[in-house]
């Protein structure tokens, strides 16, 4: 089972998808949360498999949140939704760290494809880099 969060300031909105999804897939638990510091609180607490977040939200954006989630939980897939796309914004969805990206208004079927991708992809952690040492010179 994977485990979903939506973050939308929307609370409505958010638990109106959440709730779609979790009825449409029994292979999903996803909850709705309104801000990203509730999202925040919720992965400290319990793992996640997949984050998706709009991208305007009060206080911290979903760009900021997926930023932490990005450097504390590499493993986590994130998708970023929006109404005020622009190519800068997707721009810079993908480069803090977003799988997909999503545009509302959307079809609920949409971002479940996504999510279904998202939770068949394996997020690597990322490896640290390994310094390699040479065999020292033999003594004659």
């Amino acid at each position: 089972m994977k485990k979903v969060i939506i973050v939308d300031d929307e609370i409505q909105f958010a638990s109106n998808v959440a709730q779609v999804l979790q009825t449409t897939n029994d292979q999903l638990r996803v909850t709705a949360f309104k801000s990203s510091e509730d999202a925040l609180k919720e992965l400290e607490s319990s793992p996640v498999d997949i984050v998706v977040t709009d991208i305007k939200l009060p206080v911290m954006s979903g760009l900021n949140l997926a930023g932490i989630i990005r450097n504390r939980w590499p493993e986590i897939a994130i998708i970023m939704m929006t109404a005020y796309g622009t190519e800068e914004i997707i721009k810079t969805a993908f480069s803090t760290g977003a799988l997909f990206y999503i545009e509302k208004p959307f079809k609920i079927e949409n971002l479940a494809n996504m999510i279904k991708m998202a939770g068949l992809k394996k997020i690597q952690k990322p490896v640290p880099k390994q310094t390699t040492v040479s065999n020292p010179p033999t003594p004659l």
